[in-house]
């Protein structure tokens, strides 16, 4: 049978000169790129949470495009230096958080 045409451009064509201007500066590498961009982002969505229903950390994780909170931590922390809750109460921004609804359980009743 006749093999199946290839396309002319490859993927790997479309990401050669991405790739290639990492490798003139060694310290940031696409993986380190998107990290940055990542937290970047969260930091933006943070300034802006009220007007994105994110309320805590778990939300803004998830909205920023981590995989889990844990996932913001780290990278937060090499990264920023500081866990993400210091480092957005250093840069005066303050997360809605969800109120805790009483359900009348032993520590609830009134």
């Amino acid at each position: 049978p006749p093999k199946p045409k290839r396309s002319t451009t490859r993927d790997s064509d479309f990401f050669r000169p991405v790739t290639h201007s990492f490798t003139r500066l060694p310290c940031l590498t696409p993986r380190h790129l998107a990290r940055v961009l990542r937290l970047q982002r969260m930091l933006s969505l943070a300034r802006n949470a009220h007007a994105a229903d994110i309320l805590g950390l778990a939300d803004l994780a998830a909205a920023a495009g981590y995989a889990d909170q844990p996932h913001m931590t780290r990278d937060c922390r090499r990264l920023a230096g500081l866990p993400p809750a210091r480092l957005l109460a250093e840069l005066g921004i303050i997360l809605p958080v969800r109120k805790l609804q009483d359900h009348g359980g032993p520590h609830g009743a009134s």
